[in-house]
């Protein structure tokens, strides 16, 4: 349909229309000629159809010939506007600047994007590639992305990884960050390992002092893991900054209800608060709405960024700002709905626990009352318990430096 919609763009159409009489006539003459033609429609008066240039040339000799009086009463298509707008020629030239400007926008960057950002800002990739001479307004066949890669990579101590690909105008770049280096300085006073929580031992991955539990054993919150002072075979002590990891099962549960009966939002307005034209990160408004919605509302921004053929993309953004009203009013929602949110919640405070810590096994009880719906979690995790305790000394003894 739109490949015939062009075609006959290209090369014009005429709506003709006729005495509703002559109906009958035409359309045999039409059949027997194979005339194409299309949008006929008829009323009491008249007829009215839409035919190409090029078959309306061959179709008014031969309705001519029969008597059927036709009559060309509109017209579309480019030759129409060629034939209106030939001597003007301002609008020629510029929509040949326009299509100009439109190529040679298309041979510069006009907007970066940039991911994988978690301790860095946006702001900082392009300030490193500003640097090294890449940013909006780069002249795109002038840039090689490999050198460029291995020149940030190089000179950067924030990125391990970038990669820059350049889709139409716009700069895609992702990069990976360097892990933060967490030095610890190693501590020489002496100091025991306690547990943080009960547990039962599962193993230990010491770099000083000696162990006071076995593998299998189990602790409690606050008793001795690791001692930092050991007494030899003279009877002289030796102290030690005890150091490791000591890893244990650990038990903890997590609860987690949610109520049949709430508060939630319902939606009576929408309404647009505010149109605005971005060019270069500038704004510009073209409208804005002063009134203020009754009660409470939620504000969503909406920024459409412009280009040609999906792919040549301009500087230019169109930002709207829709106001939406809400009320408050009870709601019940029933046990399934529930359940779904209580395993979602579930789900994520069980994400974070174990984020830094390794799940061997988990169970889930499930109870409903009258007013609520309660999961119960409980969690057996293998994590590092050991936490460092420094020793007070009354008399000098001899410290062990491992």
């Amino acid at each position: 349909m739109l490949i015939a919609y062009l075609l006959n763009f290209i090369r014009g159409w005429f709506v003709i229309e006729g005495d509703a009489r002559d109906t009958a006539a035409f359309l045999n003459l039409c059949m027997r000629g194979c005339y194409p033609y299309w949008r006929f429609d008829q009323d009491h008066d008249r007829f009215r159809f839409a035919v190409r240039r090029g078959v309306w040339r061959e179709l008014e000799p031969a309705c001519r010939q029969k008597k059927i009086d036709l009559s060309v009463c509109d017209e579309f298509g480019l030759p129409r506007i060629w034939r209106r707008y030939r001597k003007r020629y301002g609008l020629f030239l510029g929509l040949l600047c326009a299509i100009s400007l439109v190529w040679i926008s298309g041979k510069f960057v006009w907007r970066l994007e940039v991911s994988g950002t978690d301790r860095y800002y946006p702001h900082d990739v392009q300030t490193e590639l500003e640097a090294h001479g890449f940013g909006v307004g780069s002249y795109i066949p002038s840039v090689d992305v490999n050198v460029l890669q291995n020149q940030i990579l190089c000179d950067s101590s924030r990125f391990a990884w970038i990669s820059i690909n350049i889709v139409g105008t716009t700069a895609q770049i992702e990069v990976v960050e360097h892990a933060e280096r967490q030095t610890k300085p190693r501590e020489s006073a002496p100091a025991n390992l306690i547990a943080a929580a009960d547990g039962q031992i599962a193993r230990l991955e010491l770099r000083s002092g000696w162990p006071s539990v076995e593998v299998g054993e189990v602790v409690r919150a606050g008793q001795l893991l690791v001692s930092g002072i050991s007494e030899d075979v003279d009877n002289r002590m030796h102290c030690a900054h005890a150091d490791g990891r000591v890893y244990a099962q650990v038990m903890h549960r997590i609860s987690v209800d949610v109520p049949f009966h709430y508060t939630a939002k319902r939606y009576v307005e929408e309404k647009i608060c505010k149109k605005s034209i971005i060019f270069f990160g500038k704004e510009i408004k073209l409208f804005t709405n002063t009134g203020i919605l009754g009660g409470s509302c939620d504000t969503i921004n909406n920024e459409r960024i412009l280009s040609f053929f999906g792919r040549i993309s301009i500087p230019v953004s169109l930002l709207t700002t829709t106001c939406l009203s809400y009320v408050t009013e009870p709601a019940v929602r029933d046990e399934s709905a529930a359940l779904a949110l209580a395993q979602y919640r579930l789900r994520r405070e069980i994400d974070a626990l174990t984020r830094d810590r390794e799940l061997i096994h988990r169970s889930v009880q499930m109870s409903v009352d009258e007013d609520s719906l309660s999961l119960d979690c409980t969690l057996w995790c293998l994590e590092d318990i050991a936490v460092s305790q420094p020793i007070a000394l009354q008399n000098p003894v001899v410290v062990s430096q491992s």
